[in-house]
């Protein structure tokens, strides 16, 4: 859903109250999704607020103490300001490609995979607080297109031409954003050197002939956890890769699939979904440093409306 792209200040100021003094009277739900907050037409739900409640706490564990309506007080702000941000900056017909928000996905997936221990305790994490794993999938790729056009909104001011950077090679690359597909030879899998190769070689094809990567490593790959991520490992250094796998990157561009390449006992098949040169990272990181500062400005800012609003110190904790 998109939505106008100015937000006058004095809704915002109402509509982050009249959502903040609601969540105290009630709390947060995971299965009742009612509406806390509608920022020109789009609406911050209690399961959206739940999602973030669930991102709050992977990354720091201290949270599992806080009770669920005082953490959800301070990310109902935080939903409001991203809300705002976003439709500041979105623009019609410059939407991120659906490849673009996949990437971008599957890579805070991977993050938030590792924070938690792994992708199997992620995935149990999900479940113990009640949503699906697809369901919080889905408001991931939401939250992620909505970030890359907030970042690309910012970063526009700074010099749209330096976004488009790019090496021409992903051994050139500070960094290169990979997804894998292995097909063993181990006693495992029951094939020999040769067997392994020709099925590597027929995933390939099925490629080739429109099979998306993502879902050709769902369905083949003998690697149990990129499987479980569509085949995504995430942003690595070329410098930290064998020959092998080197020599298998260097003739691809980005989204070309590499052909088979031994490596132990197992033929890997590589896509680079993306690649960034040290410059673009700067930028990258600067835009990102340029959002959080502007979300944490709005934060204070809102802090005192909530001390004002409850009669309250802008740092003290609210009494139940």
């Amino acid at each position: 859903m998109k939505c106008n792209q100015g937000f006058p200040e004095s809704l915002a100021r109402g509509v982050f109250l009249l959502g903040t003094l609601l969540l105290l009277a009630t709390g947060v739900s995971a299965q009742v999704d009612n509406v806390l907050a509608s920022i020109n037409g789009r609406l911050i739900t209690e399961r959206d607020l739940g999602f973030r409640t669930l991102v709050a706490r992977i990354e720091n564990p201290a949270l599992q103490q806080v009770p669920d309506r005082l953490l959800a007080m301070r990310l109902l702000p935080s939903a409001i300001d991203q809300e705002l941000l976003y439709q500041h900056f979105w623009r019609a017909g410059e939407d991120p490609d659906d490849n673009e928000v996949r990437i971008a996905a599957d890579e805070e997936w991977t993050r938030l995979g590792a924070v938690a221990g792994s992708p199997l305790e992620l995935d149990q994490t999900i479940t113990r607080t009640g949503f699906a794993i697809d369901e919080f999938r889905i408001w991931l790729e939401e939250e992620s297109e909505r970030s890359l056009v907030v970042d690309r909104g910012i970063g526009a001011r700074i010099d749209p031409g330096l976004l488009n950077l790019s090496p021409p090679s992903p051994l050139e690359a500070e960094r290169v954003l990979l997804r894998q597909i292995m097909v063993s030879t181990t006693a495992v899998s029951g094939r020999t050197r040769e067997e392994a190769h020709e099925r590597a070689l027929r995933i390939r094809l099925h490629i080739a002939e429109g099979l998306s990567f993502e879902r050709a490593a769902f369905l083949y790959s003998d690697d149990d956890i990129t499987r479980e991520t569509r085949g995504a490992i995430g942003w690595i250094e070329p410098g930290v890769l064998s020959e092998e796998i080197r020599a298998a990157l260097a003739p691809l561009s980005r989204g070309e699939v590499s052909s088979p390449a031994l490596v132990g006992n197992a033929w890997l098949m590589f896509q680079v979904s993306d690649m960034e040169t040290g410059a673009a990272l700067e930028i990258a990181e600067s835009v990102r440093s340029l959002r959080n500062g502007i979300l944490d400005r709005l934060h204070e800012e809102q802090d005192v409306r909530i001390a004002d609003s409850l009669k309250i110190e802008p740092n003290a904790r609210p009494r139940d």
